[in-house]
C-alpha cells in the first residue's frame, strides 16, 4: 500500500538522501576529472557536463514531486511508448552522427546534441514494466511473452537502424533482467544460452575479419597493440601510472595520448589523476546506489514499480561494468560510458531524470515498509554468511 495526498513538505522530508548524496559525489568526481584534464579535453565538455548535472538536479526534484498515482500506469506506460517511437522515428529521419551511424540531434541554439537513444531508455523501462505487469500471470505463454519480445524489439530496431549497437546491448540486457524479474521461465533464458552456443560458429563466419578482430581484440589488446587494442592497453597504463593516490589535479600524462578520453575513458583518467582511491569511491558510491534502488522497488508494494527500479538498477549496472571493463582492457571498446562519470549531457540527464522516477516511488512508501524491507535485507545478508 503506498501513500498518497502527500504535502510538499512531507515529499520533501521523505527525499532519500542516500540516493542525492551517491549522484553528487559521482557528478562531482566527473566535473573534477574533465577540469583536471583541460586542455586536453575540451572546454565545452565541462560546460555541458555542469549544465546537465545543474538541470539533471531541477528535473530529479521536479519529477519525484509530481503525483503520478493521479494517472494510470496504464497511461503513463502508453505515452512513454508513444513518446519513444516519435522520438526515435524523428532521429532516423533528422539524425547526424560519425558515417552511416545516426546518434544525435542537433537543435539550432540549443548548447547540447540530444542523444534521443538514452532518453529514450527510461521510457523503455516504464512501457516494458508495465506491459509485463499486465501479463504477469501468464508471462510464460509463448504469445504472450511474444508480445513482450516485440514490445523490446520495436525498441531494440530502431537503435539498431541508428546504428548505436553498444546503446542496443543496453536494451538487450534490460529486457532479460526484466523479464527474469517478472516470472519468465528460465528454460527459455536456458534455451536462448543454447541457440546462441550452437550457432556461434555460423555467425562467426558471416562476420567480416574487421568485425572479428575487433572482438578478438576486445578481450586481448595485445593482439593488435598499435590498432585496436591501442586505447585499451593505453587506458590500462593511465590507471596503473596512478598508483593509490594519483598524480595530482595538475598531474598524469597518459591520458593526453588517449582518445576520446572525455567520454569511454574517464575512469582511465580519474584513476591517473586521482588514484585508486578516487576509483573506489565512485565504485562504492554506484554499488550503494543500485542497492538503494533495488531495495527501494522490493519495498514499494507494486510489481510496476518493482519492475521499474530493477530495469533502472541494470542499467547503471551493466553500464558501469562494460565501461570499466572497457578501461581495464578485458571487453571489448562498444562506446557505452560510465554513469555520472563519463562527458555526456544527454546520458547524465537521463540518468538523473531516472532519479526522479525512483525518488517518485520511494516518497510514497511508508516508513514502516521500508524499514521492514530493511530488516528483511539485513536478515538474508546475516543468514548468507552463516
Amino acid at each position: 500500500m503506498v501513500e498518497t495526498g502527500l504535502s510538499f513538505k512531507e515529499k520533501l522530508l521523505r527525499t532519500d538522501m542516500t540516493i542525492v548524496i551517491c549522484v553528487i559525489i559521482m557528478s562531482a568526481l566527473s566535473l573534477l576529472t574533465l577540469s583536471a584534464c583541460l586542455p586536453s579535453v575540451e572546454l565545452r565538455c565541462l560546460l555541458v557536463q555542469a549544465f546537465a548535472f545543474s538541470v539533471g538536479m531541477v528535473a530529479m526534484m521536479v519529477i519525484m514531486f509530481l503525483d503520478y498515482d493521479r494517472v494510470s500506469m496504464n497511461r503513463i506506460a502508453l505515452a512513454a511508448f508513444a513518446l519513444a517511437v516519435v522520438a526515435l522515428t524523428l532521429l532516423l529521419i533528422f539524425g547526424e552522427g560519425n558515417g552511416v551511424n545516426k546518434n544525435w540531434i542537433r537543435i539550432p541554439g540549443f548548447p547540447l546534441d540530444i542523444q534521443v537513444a538514452e532518453f529514450t531508455k527510461i521510457l523503455f523501462i516504464l512501457s516494458l514494466s508495465r506491459h509485463a505487469r499486465l501479463v504477469k500471470d501468464k508471462i510464460n505463454r509463448l504469445p504472450i511473452l511474444l508480445g513482450l519480445l516485440l514490445h523490446a524489439g520495436i525498441y531494440i530496431g530502431y537503435v539498431l537502424l541508428s546504428g548505436d549497437l553498444g546503446t542496443d546491448l543496453v536494451y538487450i540486457v534490460i529486457t532479460a533482467v526484466i523479464l527474469y524479474a517478472s516470472g519468465l521461465n528460465k528454460r527459455y533464458f536456458i534455451a536462448v544460452f543454447a541457440i546462441f552456443v550452437v550457432s556461434t560458429p555460423v555467425l562467426w563466419s558471416f562476420l567480416s575479419e574487421y568485425q572479428q578482430q575487433r572482438i578478438l581484440v576486445g578481450f586481448n589488446p595485445w593482439l593488435d597493440p598499435y590498432g585496436y587494442g591501442y586505447q585499451p592497453l593505453i587506458s590500462r597504463e593511465a590507471i596503473l601510472n596512478g598508483g593509490f593516490f594519483g598524480e595530482g589535479f595538475g598531474g598524469g600524462f597518459v591520458y593526453k595520448i588517449l582518445p576520446v578520453v572525455q567520454s569511454d575513458f574517464l575512469f582511465s583518467a580519474m584513476c591517473e589523476k586521482f588514484g585508486m582511491l578516487a576509483g573506489a569511491i565512485y565504485i562504492i558510491a554506484l554499488a550503494v546506489l543500485v542497492v538503494r534502488i533495488y531495495r527501494i522497488g522490493r519495498a514499494s508494494g507494486r510489481r510496476t514499480t518493482y519492475m521499474v527500479c530493477v530495469g533502472v538498477a541494470t542499467l547503471l549496472f551493466f553500464e558501469f561494468a562494460v565501461n570499466i571493463g572497457m578501461c581495464l582492457g578485458i571487453l571489448p571498446v562498444i562506446g557505452i560510458t560510465s554513469p555520472f562519470l563519463s562527458y555526456g549531457g544527454s546520458s547524465m540527464l537521463t540518468l538523473f531524470l531516472a532519479m526522479g522516477v525512483i525518488q517518485a516511488i520511494k516518497i510514497r512508501i511508508p516508513e514502516e515498509k521500508l524499514k521492514s524491507e530493511s530488516d528483511e535485507f539485513y536478515r538474508v545478508l546475516r543468514i548468507k554468511r552463516k
